[in-house]
This record gives C-alpha cells, structure tokens and sequence, in this order.
C-alpha cells in the first residue's frame, strides 16, 4: 500500500499600500419623488465638477449602489405610536480610486468638505498591484510546506519521494495594518503595509 505525506505551509509578505479609495455616500431626501431623484442628480453633478476642478476625470467615480425608499416618521400628534409618510430618501453609494497623493487627496477632501449636501465618506488605502507580494507569499508557503516535511520525515525515520499534489488553500482576504482610517480634512496619510498570506497544500510519496 502506497503512503503519503500531506503538509500545508504558509507564507507571507508585505506590501505597501499605493492608492487611495475613497466610498461616499449622496444622500437626498424630499416629500416629492420627482424633487428626490433632481436632488440627487444636482448632487452627482456637483461632485463631478469638483472633481473636474482638480484635474481627475469625472469617469474615476463608480456608482456601487442606488437605492431609494419611502421615508417615514412618528406622528407627534397620535396618542398612541404611528409612522406618518415623510417623503422619499435616495441614497447613492460610490466609489473612486486614485494613486496616494496627500497633496491630491487634501485637495479632494476640501472639496467634498463644500459640497452642498455634505455627503458621508470614508477613507481607506490598498495596493494597486499586489502580484509581487502574492508571488513572494506563495514562493514562502512553498519552502514552508518544504521544510516541514522533511523534517517530519526525519523524525519519523522515513525518505520523501516524488510530490504527488500541489494545492493552494483558501486564507483570508490582506491583512491591512496602518493602512486603513476614516477620513480627516486636511492632515498627512501615511499609508501602511499590506500583509498578504498564501498557504498551499503538498502530498508527498513515501519510500
């Protein structure tokens, strides 16, 4: 009967985080449908022309989501608790990246600071290109999966001979540490590092 021996390794590496992402949030709200959805164009419009202002192409934003739902609020004058229908709130969720730049970014986040409906945002960072790091990561979980069984081998007394399988296994997403805040006007961005693990999964035939 044929023997195996199976080991998973893992391996790391760390990049720098190199662009910056920027979700935010337009949010109208009138008691008329049709004044909502011009609200909330108006507000769309806007931010593509401050955007314009600054050299960006209006093309960097991407809508994420767009929902649009009928509000409602307690009736002050019932007795007893009751909603009563208090016009429609349209809320448009996007997204746009660029390359870290505090210089660009201060500029931005002034900009969205004037907007006329003060739209809700959030900063993070993230690498543009994380190939590198992933190849390093997986070269390291290599030599992981390596080492360990040849040193369960010596310690069991037995030789390693051909690799039978190779398989990646599923970790968890990049690790971002330093890397990730909530936006502040007008401050220096010093992004963080990226950690990013690959583990992989090596059989080996036993002599």
């Amino acid at each position: 009967m044929k023997r195996y021996l199976e080991v998973t390794g893992q391996g790391s590496a760390t990049q720098r985080a190199d662009q910056v992402v920027i979700s935010l949030s337009l949010i109208a709200k009138q008691p008329d449908y049709a004044a909502t959805l011009a609200q909330s164009a108006n507000q769309l419009t806007e931010l593509q022309q401050s955007l314009e202002a600054l050299g960006f192409d209006k093309e960097i934003i991407q809508t994420r989501n767009y929902r649009l739902n009928t509000s409602y609020e307690p009736d002050p004058s019932s007795p007893i608790y009751r909603t009563v229908f208090d016009g429609y709130r349209l809320v448009h969720d996007l997204m746009m990246s660029f390359d870290h730049d505090d210089e660009a970014l201060n500029q931005l986040l002034d900009k969205l600071s004037k907007l006329s409906d003060k739209p809700e945002f959030h900063l993070s960072f993230r690498i543009k290109d994380p190939s590198a790091a992933e190849e390093l990561a997986l070269e390291r979980a290599v030599a992981d999966a390596n080492h360990q069984a040849k040193e369960l081998a010596r310690l069991n007394g037995v030789r390693l001979g051909m690799i039978q399988t190779i398989m990646p296994t599923q970790t968890g997403g990049p690790s971002l540490r330093l890397a990730e805040k909530q936006a502040a006007f007008d401050m220096e961005f010093p992004a963080g590092e990226t950690a990013i693990t690959r583990a992989v999964t090596i059989r080996f035939a036993i002599e």
